[in-house]
């Protein structure tokens, strides 16, 4: 388990993890290209059906799909990585949410341009969703992994994450590595607000019960 005090943004000079915009999603679809095609050349049991990253931009495209958050839907959420200016990296990750908000974020999809890998843009990147959904509220992280990625194994084991025994994603071949904060270790105000939806949440159940059961 990990600590929400461990989950401040890297601070790596030049690097800066911000949420994609619109005049982004070339860069986006370039950087995916690359390690799309990155998977195809030394893993042959990667699924060449993957749905392309136009999936997690599409749900950007809306002004108002922020909203979904609000009546607990599923979001995607995608997150650039800038080396003074330039799009160098991405993460594109599914925001799981009920009536109570966030509860998981689930990595589809990420990249780093091969001229900035091992400069602690990666890590950056991770640490920058982590900080961002822990402070909504989000208590468990995954990412979804090809069997034959090694590369993505040793991005995402120093980073706390650990293989989910046992577990495959419905629609693919992969795996998952996951990594739990404790609901305790959220900064107080979320910690405050989900327990009172919480609270608020069993007082209605218990009602429409009683009303069903005793008229």
């Amino acid at each position: 388990m990990a600590d929400i005090a461990a989950h401040s943004v890297p601070t790596t000079q030049g690097i800066r993890v911000r949420s994609a915009r619109r005049t982004d999603f070339d860069a986006i679809r370039q950087l995916h290209q690359i390690t799309f095609d990155e998977h195809v050349a030394r893993e042959t049991r990667f699924d060449l059906t993957t749905p392309f990253i136009d999936g997690y931009l599409s749900g950007l495209s809306s002004p108002l799909a922020w909203l979904g958050g609000l009546f607990g839907r599923d979001q995607s959420v995608v997150l650039v990585a800038e080396v003074d200016g330039s799009v160098e990296g991405h993460i594109a990750y599914t925001r799981y949410s009920n009536q109570l908000g966030p509860y998981a974020a689930v990595v589809g999809d990420l990249s780093i341009s091969p001229d900035h890998r091992r400069s602690g843009l990666g890590r950056a990147r991770v640490g920058a969703m982590e900080h961002r959904e822990a402070l909504a509220g989000t208590t468990s992280f995954a990412a979804a992994i090809w069997p034959e990625s090694q590369t993505s194994y040793q991005h995402f084991a120093p980073l706390g994450y650990a293989t989910f025994q046992g577990a495959r994603r419905a629609d693919s071949h992969q795996s998952l590595v996951e990594k739990t904060i404790p609901f305790g270790t959220l900064p107080l105000t979320v910690t405050l607000a989900k327990s009172a939806a919480l609270t608020l949440f069993v007082i209605a159940a218990g009602y429409l019960l009683l009303k069903v059961f005793v008229g």
